[in-house]
Protein backbone atom coordinates (compact mmCIF):
# COMPACT_ATOMS: atom_id res chain seq x y z
CA UNK A 1 0.00 0.00 0.00
CA UNK A 2 1.75 3.44 -0.94
CA UNK A 3 2.12 5.91 1.65
CA UNK A 4 3.02 9.61 2.58
CA UNK A 5 5.20 11.43 4.64
CA UNK A 6 4.57 15.36 4.40
CA UNK A 7 3.72 17.94 6.45
CA UNK A 8 3.42 21.92 5.92
CA UNK A 9 4.02 24.83 8.74
CA UNK A 10 4.27 28.03 8.67
CA UNK A 11 5.52 30.26 12.03
CA UNK A 12 8.40 31.70 13.47
CA UNK A 13 12.03 30.63 13.85
CA UNK A 14 12.53 30.11 18.03
CA UNK A 15 16.00 30.34 17.55
CA UNK A 16 18.83 31.22 14.83
CA UNK A 17 19.88 27.85 12.89
CA UNK A 18 22.67 25.80 14.02
CA UNK A 19 25.08 24.69 11.65
CA UNK A 20 27.15 21.96 12.49
CA UNK A 21 29.02 18.79 10.64
CA UNK A 22 28.79 15.04 10.90
CA UNK A 23 31.75 13.12 12.09
CA UNK A 24 31.51 11.59 7.93
CA UNK A 25 31.65 16.12 7.17
CA UNK A 26 27.91 16.11 6.22
CA UNK A 27 26.08 19.47 7.04
CA UNK A 28 23.15 19.34 9.22
CA UNK A 29 21.88 22.77 10.05
CA UNK A 30 18.59 22.82 12.66
CA UNK A 31 16.41 25.40 14.28
CA UNK A 32 12.80 25.78 16.36
CA UNK A 33 9.91 26.55 14.20
CA UNK A 34 7.22 28.62 16.58
CA UNK A 35 3.38 27.87 15.18
CA UNK A 36 0.71 29.78 16.70
CA UNK A 37 -3.09 28.21 17.18
CA UNK A 38 -6.01 29.12 18.50
CA UNK A 39 -7.95 27.59 21.22
CA UNK A 40 -11.07 28.35 23.06
CA UNK A 41 -10.29 28.51 26.70
CA UNK A 42 -12.62 26.85 29.80
CA UNK A 43 -14.99 30.82 29.56
CA UNK A 44 -15.23 30.89 26.00
CA UNK A 45 -12.70 32.75 24.75
CA UNK A 46 -9.91 32.03 22.28
CA UNK A 47 -6.74 32.03 22.94
CA UNK A 48 -2.94 31.42 21.51
CA UNK A 49 -1.32 28.73 22.09
CA UNK A 50 2.03 28.06 20.49
CA UNK A 51 3.32 24.38 19.51
CA UNK A 52 7.25 23.96 19.42
CA UNK A 53 8.44 22.30 16.39
CA UNK A 54 12.38 21.12 15.63
CA UNK A 55 13.47 21.29 12.54
CA UNK A 56 16.49 19.80 10.36
CA UNK A 57 18.01 20.63 7.05
CA UNK A 58 20.35 18.67 5.33
CA UNK A 59 23.41 18.63 2.72
CA UNK A 60 23.74 22.10 0.56
CA UNK A 61 20.60 23.18 1.35
CA UNK A 62 21.97 23.12 5.36
CA UNK A 63 25.07 25.09 4.32
CA UNK A 64 23.54 27.63 2.01
CA UNK A 65 20.16 27.98 3.95
CA UNK A 66 21.05 27.93 7.66
CA UNK A 67 22.81 31.62 7.40
CA UNK A 68 19.46 32.76 6.51
CA UNK A 69 17.45 31.55 9.55
CA UNK A 70 16.73 33.74 12.07
CA UNK A 71 15.03 34.12 15.40
CA UNK A 72 11.75 35.59 15.20
CA UNK A 73 11.04 35.66 11.64
CA UNK A 74 8.72 34.26 9.98
CA UNK A 75 8.62 31.01 7.63
CA UNK A 76 6.99 28.38 5.58
CA UNK A 77 8.37 25.07 5.67
CA UNK A 78 7.21 21.79 4.01
CA UNK A 79 8.87 18.33 4.53
CA UNK A 80 8.49 15.38 6.25
CA UNK A 81 8.54 13.86 9.89
CA UNK A 82 10.92 11.71 11.27
CA UNK A 83 11.43 10.46 14.68
CA UNK A 84 14.99 9.89 15.59
CA UNK A 85 15.95 6.91 18.29
CA UNK A 86 19.31 6.36 20.43
CA UNK A 87 20.19 5.15 23.67
CA UNK A 88 21.71 8.01 26.00
CA UNK A 89 24.09 7.55 28.17
CA UNK A 90 22.53 5.37 31.01
CA UNK A 91 21.19 3.24 28.32
CA UNK A 92 17.48 4.61 28.37
CA UNK A 93 16.05 4.67 24.62
CA UNK A 94 15.74 8.56 24.05
CA UNK A 95 13.46 10.05 21.28
CA UNK A 96 13.43 13.41 19.22
CA UNK A 97 10.58 14.17 16.90
CA UNK A 98 11.79 17.04 13.62
CA UNK A 99 10.70 17.85 10.13
CA UNK A 100 12.85 16.87 7.61
CA UNK A 101 12.76 20.15 5.48
CA UNK A 102 13.28 20.02 1.86
CA UNK A 103 11.36 23.15 1.10
CA UNK A 104 11.78 26.84 2.58
CA UNK A 105 9.77 30.22 2.14
CA UNK A 106 11.05 33.43 3.51
CA UNK A 107 7.90 35.44 4.31
CA UNK A 108 7.59 39.25 4.89
CA UNK A 109 7.73 40.09 9.01
CA UNK A 110 4.49 41.48 10.11
CA UNK A 111 5.96 44.99 11.04
CA UNK A 112 6.13 44.70 6.70
CA UNK A 113 9.86 44.60 6.75
CA UNK A 114 11.55 42.48 4.43
CA UNK A 115 13.82 39.79 4.38
CA UNK A 116 16.48 42.06 2.51
CA UNK A 117 18.29 40.74 -0.07
CA UNK A 118 17.84 36.86 1.24
CA UNK A 119 16.47 34.06 -1.22
CA UNK A 120 12.50 33.73 -0.77
CA UNK A 121 12.65 30.08 -1.86
CA UNK A 122 14.68 27.23 -1.55
CA UNK A 123 14.25 23.86 -3.02
CA UNK A 124 16.15 21.14 -1.50
CA UNK A 125 17.89 19.37 -4.11
CA UNK A 126 19.98 17.15 -1.12
CA UNK A 127 19.40 13.75 -0.30
CA UNK A 128 17.07 14.09 2.88
CA UNK A 129 17.52 10.73 3.91
CA UNK A 130 16.83 10.54 7.60
CA UNK A 131 19.98 8.25 7.78
CA UNK A 132 22.91 11.10 8.98
CA UNK A 133 24.47 10.39 11.45
CA UNK A 134 23.84 13.66 13.74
Amino acid sequence: MPSLNRCTFMGNATSDADLRYAASGYAIASFGLAVNDRKKNKEGKYEEVATFLNCVMLGDTAEKMSQYINKGKPYYIEGKLQIRTWDNDQGVKQYRTEILVNNIQFLASRDGGGQGQRPQKQQANSNTDSQWDG
